[in-house]
């Protein structure tokens, strides 16, 4: 179990493990056919109801941090909660659903491999959440805080 946590984490936070062991981030590599049916097999194995427990998950967890931790209460039981839905998404998708995907990306990608999985794991939900109208209308509510004419004059002076 070490080893799935250890991946996992790596896959999350692949970023700064990568700054800090002075790897190329696995976007300098490109994932493998395996990564890819992985890939696939990782989307097609995704509902919206798994969209939500990724999102609550990464909720929680973005909400620790100190500059954000004012804005929401979490309490350690929801915590625990949204830990152990996302522990069973993770086995459901990528140890029993994806199971043989899953083996032969590590076996080709190692590591990057649970990169590739969970960019597309989250790209997708972030496609089901941003397709609901009140989320897109809160995030667009930032337009009424650029500068319109500014943006535009670097948009025409780019062509």
């Amino acid at each position: 179990m070490k080893i799935a946590s250890l991946l996992f984490a790596m896959a999350c936070f692949i970023a700064p493990t990568a700054a800090i062991a002075q790897e190329p981030p696995p976007t300098a590599q490109a994932p493998s056919a395996e990564s890819q049916a992985l890939m696939a097999c990782v989307v097609r194995n995704t509902t919206t109801d798994d969209s939500i427990v990724l999102m609550r998950w990464m909720f929680v967890g973005i909400a620790r941090h100190p500059s954000i931790s004012q804005m929401a209460s979490i309490s350690d039981a929801e915590r625990v909660d949204a830990n152990r839905q996302m522990g069973a998404l993770f086995n459901r998708i990528l140890l029993d659903n994806c199971s043989n995907e899953t083996r032969a990306a590590l076996q080709v990608d190692r590591a990057h491999a649970m990169g590739f999985a969970f960019r597309a794991l989250g790209s997708h939900a972030m496609s089901d959440f941003m397709g609901n109208p009140d989320v897109s209308s809160s995030i667009s509510d930032v337009l009424s805080y650029i500068d319109q004419r500014r943006f535009a004059e670097i948009v025409g002076n780019s062509r």
